[in-house]
C-alpha cells in the first residue's frame, strides 16, 4: 500500500560521490522518520535499488528536489547492459546488488556511504587503509540501504564504532586507483600511469580484475567479477593486478613468465593454470587495453609458453599472430594420415612424429604433436601410402617396388622391415620421402637418345641387376652419382618407369660392379641356383643359421659372401647325383654307408643332407655308385646237360 505523498521538510544537501541509500537514509533521519523505507515506500518503488526503474528515480528525485539525472547516477539506474554510476558507464556485474559496505572512519568522519564501495572489486577504504563492513560487528545482521544510516536495525549498535581491520599501505594501490577513478576524492595515492590513462572506470577494474586473478590462481572462468567473488581479498587481487600493469605494456611478458612458472607450482597442488581462460577474455574484446592484451599473450603462447593450447583457443591464437603454432592436436595427426589408429600409434611411439607433453591451461594434461615433424611424413592433403599405391607413384610394377622395398634400397616409414615401434604388418611410405627418392634418380641431365645403343628400361636394368647379383642400392648410387647416365622422354610425369639406360654401358656396369665384389645382398633364387636346392632347404639353412640373412621383413635377402663360402665347404647330393645318372637318394643311401665322412642335415624332412666337398672329393663315386650283377632265378643244370 502506497502512502500519500508528503512534502520533505528538511533535505538534505548532496555530498560528492555519495550513493542515493545514504541520501535517502540521511533524509529519513533529518525528517525524524523511522527508517529510509518510508520514503522508499512513498516514492513507490522497491526496496532493492537496483531494480529501479526511470519512474522511480524520478518520484525520488521531485521527492528531494534535486535533478532525475543527478539521482540516477546516485541509483545506478540501468540502461540495457550498463548502469550509470556517477556518470560512469559501468557493467551490471562490476556493482554490488545486495552487499551495502561501509568504512567506519568514514561514516564518522564525514557522515555518509560513499559509493565508491558499491563497486564489487572494492573491499578496502584507501584513505583510511581498512577493510570495509558489510555486517554488524555486534549482532551479524548484514547492512540493509533500507534502513537508517549510523544504527543496525537489529541491535541498534552503531556502525561508527566498529572495530577497525587495518590493511597494509602497500596491498591497496590497485584499490586506489579504482577509488581515484571513481571519485573517491584526494587520496595519497599515485595516479592511474599515462599509458593506461584513457581506460574507463569499467576497463581497468576488470583488467586489474583479470590479471590480478590469475596471479593469485584464481580461476577465470565466469568472468573477471565472479573471479574476484570468489578470491578471499579483493583488495589482494586489485594490488596483484596493479603489478602485472605496472610497467605497461613492455614488462608484461615478464608477468606471464612469471604467472606460468608459479601456476606450474600450484598445479601440482591440485590448483590449475588459467591462461587459456585469459585468452578467451581478451579474444573477444576490439577494444583497449584487450587488444594490446591480446598481443601481448598470443606471442607469449607461440614463442615462450611451455604448456600447449588447442581447439578454438589455438585456432584464434594462430589468427591473430598470423602464423601456425609449432604444434597441432593429435585430431590433425588421424585427419592427416588417414589410416588406422595403429599406424597412429606406431608414428608416435616411433618417434617419426616428436610429441609436446603438457597441460591445457584448464589443468587437463594433453599430448600435442610437433608441426614440424608431422609435416615431414604427412603435409597436408598427403596421406601415408601403401606399397602398391607407392608402385603406382613411382611408375614401377609392383613386384619391383616389392623387391627394391625388401631389399632396402626404397625404405618405408613402416613396416614389417622396421623394427621397434615401426614395425607393421603391412608398408606404408610418406610420399615427400617417395619424392625425394625419384627426384634424386631423374634429376640427371637428359641425354640425346639418337646416339644410344639399344636402350634398357628401368625394370629391364633391375632384373638384369638381379640376375648378376649386384646389390640394387649400388646401381641406383650409380644412377644418382651419373655413373649411368639415364635420360627420359616423359620427365617426371612416369617417375622411374619412364628412365632409359644405354645397353652397353648397363652391362659394363654391372660386370664391374660385380667383379668389385659389389653386390653382397643375394636374393633366395640366387642361392638356389648356386647351391643347386630347392628353395625349402635354403630357408632352412637360415633357420639353422648357415646362411646370414640381410635385414628383416617378409622377402629374404641373403649375404652374398655366406652362400658363397657355404658352397665352399659343403655340397648337396641334388648337386652331385645328376654327374653320375643316379638319384638323389640313391647316392644318399651310398655315402651313408661310408664312415668317417662330414653330414650336415638340413632338417628332419629334408631327407637329402650336404657332404663336405672335401670327403667327397676323395671318395671313389665310381665304386661306390658300381651295382652287382644279378644271379639268373632258373640256372640250368650240369646233371640234365
Amino acid at each position: 500500500m502506497h502512502h500519500p505523498l508528503r512534502p520533505v521538510l528538511f533535505p538534505v544537501r548532496p555530498h560528492p560521490g555519495e550513493s542515493l541509500a545514504s541520501l535517502l537514509a540521511r533524509t529519513a533521519d533529518s525528517n525524524n522518520y523511522d527508517n529510509a523505507g518510508w520514503l522508499v515506500d512513498v516514492i513507490g518503488a522497491t526496496r532493492r535499488q537496483h531494480l529501479w526503474t526511470a519512474a522511480n528515480v524520478e518520484a525520488a528525485a521531485r521527492l528531494l528536489g534535486l535533478a532525475a539525472d543527478d539521482v540516477a547516477s546516485r541509483a545506478y539506474l540501468r540502461k540495457g547492459e550498463v548502469r550509470n554510476f556517477l556518470g560512469h558507464r559501468l557493467r551490471d556485474r562490476a556493482l554490488e546488488k545486495e552487499a551495502y559496505k561501509h568504512c567506519p572512519k568514514c561514516l564518522a568522519d564525514h557522515g555518509y556511504h560513499r559509493a565508491t564501495f558499491d563497486l564489487v572489486a572494492i573491499d578496502a577504504c584507501p584513505r583510511h587503509e581498512c577493510r570495509l563492513a558489510s555486517a554488524c560487528h555486534r549482532c551479524g545482521k548484514p547492512y540493509l540501504r533500507s534502513q537508517l544510516l549510523f544504527e543496525c536495525y537489529a541491535c541498534k549498535a552503531d556502525r561508527r564504532n566498529a572495530p577497525v581491520q587495518a590493511v597494509p599501505p602497500e596491498r591497496l594501490q590497485g584499490t586506489a586507483w579504482l577509488a581515484r577513478l571513481a571519485g573517491f576524492g584526494a587520496i595519497r595515492w599515485q595516479d592511474v600511469p599515462a599509458a593506461l590513462a584513457h581506460l574507463s572506470l569499467d576497463e581497468l577494474s576488470e583488467l586489474l580484475i583479470t590479471l590480478g586473478a590469475l596471479d593469485l590462481g584464481v580461476s577465470l572462468s565466469g568472468g573477471a567479477y565472479t573471479a574476484i567473488r570468489r578470491a578471499g581479498d579483493k583488495f589482494a587481487v586489485l594490488q596483484a593486478g596493479y603489478d602485472a600493469v605496472s610497467v605497461w605494456p613492455e614488462g608484461f611478458r615478464a608477468f606471464l613468465r612469471e604467472v606460468s612458472a608459479r601456476n606450474n607450482a600450484r598445479r601440482r597442488r591440485g590448483s590449475p593454470g588459467d591462461l587459456g581462460r585469459l585468452w578467451s577474455i581478451v579474444s573477444s574484446e576490439e577494444r583497449e587495453p584487450w587488444l594490446t592484451l591480446r598481443h601481448q599473450v598470443a606471442a607469449y603462447i607461440a614463442g615462450e609458453w611451455s604448456g600447449i593450447v588447442t581447439g578454438p583457443t589455438a585456432a584464434t591464437v594462430e589468427q591473430w599472430l598470423g602464423q601456425p603454432l609449432p604444434y597441432v592436436p593429435l585430431e590433425e595427426l588421424r585427419a592427416r594420415v588417414g589410416r588406422s589408429e595403429r599406424v597412429w600409434n606406431a608414428l608416435v611411439l616411433s618417434g617419426i612424429v616428436k610429441t609436446h607433453r603438457a597441460r591445457e591451461p584448464g589443468g587437463r594434461r594433453v599430448v600435442a604433436l610437433d608441426r614440424a615433424s608431422l609435416d615431414a611424413v604427412c603435409p597436408s592433403g598427403q596421406p601415408l601410402i601403401g606399397l602398391k599405391e607407392m608402385a603406382l607413384h613411382v611408375g614401377l610394377p609392383f613386384k619391383l617396388a616389392q623387391r627394391l622395398v625388401a631389399a632396402g634400397v626404397i625404405p618405408p616409414l613402416l613396416g614389417p622391415s622396421r623394427s621397434g615401434a615401426a614395425r607393421l604388418k603391412n608398408h606404408f611410405f610418406a610420399r615427400p620421402q617417395i619424392d625425394a627418392f625419384v627426384q634424386g634418380l631423374i634429376a640427371s641431365p637428359r641425354i640425346d637418345s639418337t646416339r644410344l645403343n639399344k636402350t634398357w628400361s628401368f625394370k629391364s636394368l633391375m632384373k638384369a641387376q638381379e640376375a648378376a647379383g649386384v646389390d640394387p642400392a649400388d646401381v641406383l648410387a650409380a644412377i644418382r652419382n651419373r655413373r649411368l647416365p639415364a635420360f627420359s622422354t616423359s620427365g617426371a610425369s612416369e617417375g622411374l618407369g619412364g628412365l632409359a639406360f644405354d645397353g652397353t654401358q648397363a652391362r659394363r656396369l654391372l660386370a664391374e660392379l660385380q667383379e668389385a665384389g659389389s653386390g653382397d645382398v643375394v636374393s633366395v633364387a640366387w642361392a638356389c641356383r648356386l647351391l643347386g636346392v630347392h628353395s625349402s632347404v635354403v630357408h632352412a639353412l637360415v633357420k639353422a643359421g648357415h646362411l646370414d640373412r640381410m635385414g628383416s621383413g617378409k622377402w629374404i635377402r641373403l649375404s652374398r659372401r655366406s652362400v658363397e663360402a657355404f658352397n665352399a665347404e659343403w655340397i648337396a647330393c641334388q648337386h652331385v647325383a645328376p654327374n653320375h645318372k643316379v638319384t638323389s637318394l640313391a647316392l644318399n643311401r651310398a655315402l651313408l654307408k661310408v664312415e668317417g665322412i662330414g653330414v650336415l642335415p638340413v632338417a628332419a624332412r629334408h631327407r637329402s643332407p650336404f657332404y663336405r666337398r672335401a670327403d667327397i672329393a676323395r671318395l671313389p663315386l665310381v665304386d661306390l655308385l658300381q651295382r652287382p650283377r644279378k644271379r639268373p632265378r632258373h640256372q640250368p643244370s650240369d646233371r640234365k646237360r
